[in-house]
């Protein structure tokens, strides 16, 4: 049986947006979307800010992130996000940058 989480940050959910297809979505944890290809260069990509993500540490230190793209709904508001934390049981704090 695994512990619950130990912790979460409810963090701003950042990801690049290909600027021609705004549809063409990639994590920052992952390689760069980029591949140097004419329309795929790194200019053709932004940095883009939209919703809340949740940042969970559990009991042996791992982090793993959550939020829109894996909840049910989408977590637009911080509140939302928060929300979203105590109903997966973690104790959500604000990420204080």
């Amino acid at each position: 049986m695994s512990k619950p989480y130990a912790k979460g940050y409810v963090i701003p959910r950042r990801f690049y947006q290909h600027r021609q297809n705004p549809q063409r979505t990639a994590s920052l944890y992952g390689s760069a979307p980029w591949t140097g290809a004419p329309g795929n260069t790194e200019s053709d990509w932004e940095l883009v800010e939209r919703g809340f993500s949740i940042r969970a540490i559990d009991h042996r230190g791992v982090q793993t992130i959550t939020g829109p793209q894996y909840a049910p709904y989408k977590l637009d508001t911080r509140e939302e996000a928060f929300a979203y934390a105590e109903k997966i049981a973690l104790e959500a704090f604000p990420l204080r940058v």
